[in-house]
């Protein structure tokens, strides 16, 4: 039985499918969501923490880091006021929900966060990523199902042409 489901959402557009699948699981199990944003600070997920302004610019380091605290406070600013969001509707369903905004390296600390929890099953959503990018850089979901205290569920958006919306998903589960 499934009482605790940690959902990691990320910037992605295919947020809102990994909420709505976790969403009508918890209410199939009558479960509780606890619904996660990492602002990463790894390299490899070009988030808004670790963009980089072009070397050409002529830019001091005070302007530099002035800038980066400004990308930092407003990107947890939107990341905060989404995960309320998806948290409104939640409880709006009767689904008891929290909600968690980290800083940090997703692929730990969603693992860090489902043990502290005690969560039954986690559930992500997975990039469209080349082979050559996911061997190179690696996955988030691939590290969460590799290093997950519980079991985990990937969601995926079903294979398209680059004129369809999504509309479905495909999942697949490691336990």
């Amino acid at each position: 039985m499934i009482n605790r489901i940690l959902v990691a959402l990320d910037d992605s557009q295919d947020k809102e499918i990994v909420f709505a699948e976790a969403l009508d699981l918890a209410k199939r199990e009558n479960a509780q969501l606890m619904l996660v944003h990492v602002l990463s600070t790894d390299e490899r997920d070009r988030s808004p923490l670790t963009s980089l302004i072009p070397y050409s610019c002529s830019i001091t380091r005070a302007e530099l880091v002035q800038r980066y605290e400004q990308q930092k406070v407003e990107a947890e600013r939107r990341s905060l006021a989404t995960l309320k969001q998806f948290a409104q509707e939640a409880e709006n369903n009767g689904i008891h929900t929290e909600v968690a905004q980290q800083v940090g390296n997703p692929r730990h600390l969603i693992c860090y966060l489902a043990s502290k929890w005690g969560a039954d099953l986690i559930v992500v959503g997975q990039r469209k990523q080349s082979w050559l990018t996911q061997w190179l850089m690696g996955s988030v979901s691939r590290a969460v199902m590799h290093r997950s205290p519980c079991s985990v569920r990937v969601v995926r958006p079903a294979v398209r042409s680059n004129n369809e919306p999504p509309s479905s998903t495909e999942s697949i589960a490691a336990f």
